[in-house]
Parts: structure tokens; sequence; C-alpha cells
């Protein structure tokens, strides 16, 4: 059994804060408003329980034990009376400052600006209890020489660390992919992304993406060397919409690698079903810090009322308001107000637990134009009778993109030619098609021929999973695909037949009250 921290009994300040907070194994959240020494608490579990040379801490941690932290005691309780657990402890936003505070450093070299920059960048690291890491892609290629020593073919270990940080990329960024080419002259990997079906230099990543992927991938790197890992604010670079990814790649990489994660977060996300049990929220309280296992209406205020507040100033909807999952949503939608010549407002919202929950907030404030739409991931609608909430009769919103002679119209190819490019998509996807719930159904996949591309079957099956794919084999570009089908189904008079009907409906229905 890995080594476990189970529970903390931490006592600072004098008492402000003198509490329990209990732990699980897998991934464990601390959430609060600024202030509440949640980052402290990770700073002190870190000085306990693995203590470098520059901390006045005491020996090695026992279960039971109580040790002299920053400002007080912590006293941690192991799976077992006596545990050496190896801690690592890493913030984003300090990896970030310090990373930009070198970089200054390194542009002033032997100027007289150097003393004083340097001095910045020590008070940055000044508490070495946080470890710094690399950019993204000074990992991939930490990642490709370490297997390039080994000897062998280059090529093919460069394929292999491309498959690698593609996992780590998708896990977080659905739409993003590493490729690379190997370059003859320099004997080194040239490495490219695709956002959205673009093509870009590595560099094409922003700032706050560059900081994301960094962290995913040390995370996931560093989990064979260490027990637990702390890591403060790892949402810090993140749009609100993509928090509840973050926290699906730190929970799945903790269960996945057996190591205990203590993730502090201001995120919306951990309000989040399947993240609120994990989490240990901390609130003032008297002129004390309480630790609740249930948040509060003051809690949920103050870490969701920035974002509530933002819907709220775009309530009083002028015109029709969509709120949807992601691109793939936001392009179809939008294609079809187009058809219809209705002006719309799209708000991507990053998944569907985001939009339920923004539809639950819409009806407590009576928003009257505004509209929710979720994929059927095969699953039964929340909320039968709400003819707001749009839940989609099919898997996903891709699968409304499958008719065969649409699509050769569309294409300029034969229909067998198009039947035969889903058949090799859909097949070399295999068990993502049918979801986690139905990964057995990928035997369906066998003696797949074009009689058995029925409507109930594709209906059921992630065609998100493959569409990009099969698209790209009618040598044909995403966004111009859904635009150019949408185009054919309106002139052909289809709509009713192909596209879903709540969507039609909806948009028809905001016309009629902006009329």
């Amino acid at each position: 059994m890995p080594s476990l921290l189970n529970k903390i009994d931490i006592d600072l300040f004098n008492h402000t804060i003198n509490e329990t907070i209990e732990f699980r194994s897998g991934l464990n959240i601390i959430s609060g408003a600024n202030g509440t020494f949640k980052s402290t608490i990770l700073d002190s579990i870190k000085i306990a329980l693995d203590p470098s040379p520059h901390q006045h801490s005491n020996s090695s941690a026992v279960s039971g034990n109580a040790i002299n932290v920053r400002g007080g005691t912590l006293t941690p309780y192991f799976n077992s009376s006596h545990d050496s657990i190896k801690v690592l402890l890493i913030s984003p936003k300090r990896n970030s400052e310090r990373r930009s505070y070198e970089q200054i450093l390194e542009s002033v070299r032997g100027g007289q600006a150097e003393n004083a920059i340097r001095q910045i960048v020590e008070r940055v690291a000044g508490n070495d209890s946080y470890v710094a890491y690399p950019s993204f892609s000074e990992l991939f290629m930490m990642d490709f020489e370490k297997r390039r020593r080994m000897g062998g073919d280059q090529v093919e270990y460069m394929t292999e660390s491309i498959l690698k940080y593609n996992g780590i990329i998708s896990r977080v960024f659905g739409e993003y992919e590493v490729s690379g080419e190997w370059d003859e002259s320099s004997g080194v990997p040239r490495m490219n992304i695709k956002k959205y079906q673009v093509n870009l230099p590595i560099d094409g990543f922003s700032l706050g993406e560059k900081e994301v992927l960094a962290l995913a991938a040390f995370v996931e790197n560093s989990v064979p060397d260490y027990d637990l890992i702390l890591i403060d604010e790892p949402e810090v670079h993140l749009h609100w919409h993509l928090e509840n990814k973050m926290l699906d790649f730190l929970w799945d990489v903790a269960h996945v690698g057996e190591t205990q994660i203590i993730a502090v977060t201001h995120s919306r996300a951990v309000f989040n079903e399947k993240y609120l049990p994990l989490t240990t929220f901390l609130k003032w309280s008297d002129g004390e810090v309480k630790a609740d296992e249930n948040p509060d209406e003051d809690i949920i205020g103050q870490l969701s009322g920035e974002a509530i507040e933002i819907i709220k100033m775009a309530g009083d909807f002028v015109k029709p308001t969509f709120f949807v999952e992601d691109n793939a949503h936001e392009q179809f939608v939008r294609a079809i107000s187009r058809k219809m010549d209705i002006d719309i407002s799209i708000s991507k919202c990053g998944n569907s637990s985001n939009v339920k929950s923004i539809f639950r907030l819409s009806k407590e404030e009576l928003w009257s134009n505004a509209y929710f739409v979720v994929d059927g991931d095969n699953q039964g609608n929340p909320y039968p009778g709400e003819d707001k909430f749009i839940h989609l009769n099919k898997y996903c919103i891709d699968n409304y993109l499958l008719n065969i002679g649409i699509a050769a119209n569309i294409s300029g190819k034969s229909e067998s030619d198009v039947e035969e490019a889903m058949m090799e998509s859909i097949k070399s996807k295999g068990h993502k098609l049918f979801g986690q719930k139905a990964a057995g159904l990928v035997f369906l996949l066998e003696d797949l021929d074009p009689q058995r591309l029925n409507e109930d079957f594709m209906d059921s099956v992630d065609a998100s999973s493959y569409i990009s794919e099969y698209i790209n084999k009618l040598d044909l570009e995403y966004n111009l695909f859904v635009g150019k089908y949408i185009d054919e189904v309106f002139d052909g008079e289809r709509q009713d037949e192909l596209l879903p009907g709540e969507i039609l409906q909806a948009l028809a229905g905001s016309q009629a009250v902006a009329d």
C-alpha cells in the first residue's frame, strides 16, 4: 500500500486556525476565499513531512507527533505508525513569475540592473519548499533525450514522445495536438501544434497555455517519484470553463498513478458534484478560520460570485443567448442561426456540468431569452419538460453531421468513398466511440460494414472522437465542413429531418419574441 497522509491537526498563529483536516487517497481539494491560510497549510505540510536542510523543522515525521512549522505546529497522521513520505510542492503562479524574472535577468546580464533583478528572482524563489519546473517544450525534449540515450531509432523515440505528450494535452485542451518532423540537418525533432485544425509552430501556445501544459506534464512525470504532490492553485492560468478539465486531469493522474494529490484552489469547479465530496472549505468565523466539508452561502458567493456576476450582467438578454459546451456546439448553432438570419450570442461553458449549473442559476434569475445546450451522451435528460434546456437526442452535436449524401455533395466525392472514409475513421478510434460506460461495446466494430451504418448505431457512438479524421479524409477542414453541411441541409429544405428540432424551435421562438 502506498504511503498515505490520512489527516492533519493544524494550529497556526496563536490558534487563529486550529483545525483537523482529513484526506483520502487520490485527489483532495482545499478551497476558500483569499486569506484563509490555504497556501500556508500546503507549505506547512511540506515542511513537516519532507524538510529541506534550510527549513527549521524537526526530524522525520512520526504519525501523531506535533512538528514545528512556520507560525505554529502541524500533527500528521499516516496510514501506518511511521512513514517516510516523499513530498512535492509546486505553484504554477510562482513558477511563471520565476521564469519571467529569470528571462529578464538573462537579457540584462552584466548591466546595472542585474543585481536588482537577481534580488527579485531570489525573493520570488525565497521559499525553497516550492520546486521550479521546466516548460512544456523543455519537458518534451527531456523525455525525448532520455529515450534517445538508450540508442536505437531516434524517429521512433520522437513518435513515442509525441504520443505521450498528446495524451497529456488531450486531457486539458481536447482540440489541441502536437506533431513533429525529424530535422535531418540538426538531428532533433521539429515540433508543431494543431489548434482547432490550424497548424502552428510550437511557440503558438499562449503564455497561459504553456504554463498549464507545463504543470500537467510535470505532474504526470512526477507521479512515480512522489507519494504526495501538493499544488497551489493549479487553475491559475485557466479560463473558468477549463477549470473542470484541470481537476479531471489531476483526479485521473492521482488515481491511475496511486499518488495522493492535495490541491489548493479558488476554482468554481469544486461545486461540481464530482469534486464537492473531495473538498474541504475554509472560512473566517468569529476571528478564526474554520474548516468545513459543506460550503455555506458565504463561501459559495465568495468563490463563484465573480462568474455569477459576469453572467448576471448579460442576464437582461437583448438577443437570444445560447450557453453551449464547446467550440463544436458554437460552430453548429451559429451556422444554423446564420441560415435562419437570426442574430444570437453564444457563451462556451466548457462542459455539460457548467451548462447545467448556469441553467439552474437562470431559473433563479428568471432569464427569458437564454437557452442551454448539452450533448446526449447516451444519458437521459436531467430536466425533462424544460423547453430552454436542450438535451440532444444523439450522442453529441457532431452526430448531426453524418449524412452520407450531404457529405458527398459538399466534398465532391462519391457516396461509397464517403462511407469508406467514415468506416475507416470509426474503426481507428475503437474504445473511444462508446464512452467509458459502454467501452465493452467495442466488439460491435469487428464486422462493421456500410449496412451497419444505420441511424441507431450512428446516433449512439461518440462522433466527436472520429469526426476530425473523417473530415480530413474528405479533404476538408472542420470549420468549413460544418458551414457547408448546414448550408446544404437548408438549401435542400431538410433541416427538420437532419437537424435538432429543439435548436430550430428555440431559434424560431426567440425570433418571435424579438419581433
